[in-house]
């Protein structure tokens, strides 16, 4: 498992990707804390006139790049 420190410029990380679920969405709230009724009321937010559902925190995005970095040797 490599860290940031071991990562130069230039280095490819490889292709990571995150299928963000609304148990993905569940479980990272009660992680971080965050249970703001955008991420988590699922009927509360099916309705509204923007977003038609809950959305995903937006520093949940960084999870492929971290699994990225840990797979670099």
């Amino acid at each position: 498992m490599a860290d940031f420190a071991s990562l130069n410029t230039g280095d490819v990380l490889p292709s990571k990707s995150l299928s963000v679920t609304q148990d993905l969405i569940n479980e990272y709230a009660d992680i971080c804390g965050d249970y703001n009724t955008l991420h988590v009321d699922v009927e509360g937010m099916k309705d509204h006139p923007v977003f038609k559902g809950t959305i995903a925190h937006g520093t949940i995005n960084v999870e492929p790049v971290l699994q990225a970095v840990c797979t670099i040797q």
